[in-house]
């Protein structure tokens, strides 16, 4: 018996080692991308709450703007594919600290009028996660608003949460992603995919057990990845788009990091409190100096 665990000791430091290695891989080239992405970036237009740089790279896609309505208020088209760098813990910092290295931060799908789709798992006190592991996936209005659901886009918000812990915390730093071999109806096709995904009373619930991908409850990265994986790709009609291959489950690492995207945005706080937003020059933005 003592060999046997032994084995299995020996088995899960060796995938833990291996996957440490992968993912601390990963990190690495993310911050290097960013680091590139920035770094002969020319700034274009400052006011007092943000501070616009534009990034002369090549773009998949120069007639998109990078904004959601006309007057530049509201970052993001539908299709687009938010992701952030931390995890959802900062009342715990070394579970956060762990989470946020080995799994990555939140995602999130944009849709029409800047609402934003997405799955969260903050239960209730009297909904521990067991039981939405163990219920069927139909029923999702026994719950609260726990899983797919949509709001609005607060990851324009630099000032975003409900409390001092989270004030600030998801929009202090994200990036913003748009599938490479797409078009502004297939970005709209998968925007509203994920709004199906939202208003059906079949599906919905978040999966805790993000590694068994349940037929009709989504995480974060889930519901984004599947969302985008019913739409077939304009390069090629009879494929479908899968923006994050992986094994196991889809992290926001797996998203940056997908040939299935690029990155067109890129968003950090300064001590000023204003957004830097960093984005692909296209033909649609012009400032007015």
């Amino acid at each position: 018996m003592k060999k046997v665990l032994f084995v299995y000791l020996i088995l899960f430091l060796s995938l833990f080692i291996f996957y440490t290695g992968v993912v601390t891989h990963e990190q690495l080239k993310i911050k290097n991308d960013v680091r590139e992405f920035i770094k002969d970036a020319k700034k274009v237009y400052e006011s007092d709450t943000r501070v616009y740089y534009e990034v002369d790279k090549e773009n998949p896609h120069p007639d998109m703007s990078i904004f959601n309505n006309r007057n530049k208020e509201y970052l993001g088209l539908p299709g687009d594919v938010f992701v952030n760098f931390h995890g959802p813990y900062p009342e715990n910092p070394t579970w956060n600290a762990i989470f946020s290295y080995y799994v990555g931060g939140h995602t999130a799908l944009i849709g029409q009028n800047n609402i934003v789709y997405e799955s969260t798992g903050f239960s209730g006190e009297d909904e521990p996660p067991i039981d939405f592991i163990l219920y069927p996936n139909s029923g999702y209005d026994k719950f609260s608003d726990i899983g797919a659901s949509d709001s609005g886009n607060y990851w324009n918000n630099p000032r975003y949460g409900d409390t001092s812990i989270y004030h600030g915390y998801y929009t202090n730093e994200w990036a913003g992603l748009r599938v490479t071999n797409s078009s502004a109806e297939t970005q709209a096709a998968a925007a509203a995919e994920a709004k199906r995904i939202v208003d059906s009373k079949d599906e919905g619930l978040y999966n805790f057990v993000i590694f068994l991908n349940t037929k009709s409850k989504y995480y974060c990265g889930d519901l984004v990845s599947r969302a985008w994986g019913a739409i077939f790709s304009t390069k090629d009609e009879n494929r479908k788009i899968n923006i994050a291959k992986t094994s196991l489950f889809v992290s926001s690492f797996d998203m940056m990091l997908s040939n299935q995207t690029y990155m067109y945005l890129y968003v950090k706080l300064d001590d000023a409190g204003r957004q830097n937003v960093y984005y692909l020059k296209n033909n649609i933005d012009k400032w007015e100096v």
